[in-house]
């Protein structure tokens, strides 16, 4: 998918999935260090409550960005933490 991404000229690739486990966010953070490491910028996380060590930890395995709300109750996605969190 990520591959396909760039092939078409994506600068940034993004990928955002439902975790249904923990060990699904951390697929995804698998993906941000193989990217990162690679020098391809991604943007990779997971939604919902299981998603969430995606969001907070993304920086560390150098995922491009992440995404957070700054007020609690505006979140775009579930599993979204706000800056209060």
């Amino acid at each position: 998918l990520v591959s396909s991404m760039r092939d078409r000229g994506a600068d940034v690739a993004k990928v955002a999935t439902t975790a249904r486990s923990t060990s699904d966010a951390f697929r995804m953070l698998q993906l941000a260090r193989q990217e990162s490491g690679e020098g391809r910028p991604t943007i990779a996380l997971a939604m919902g409550e299981a998603g969430l060590p995606s969001r907070l930890l993304a920086p560390k395995y150098g995922a491009f960005l992440t995404f957070g709300a700054l007020v609690a109750g505006k979140e775009s996605a579930p599993g979204q933490p706000s800056l209060r969190d």
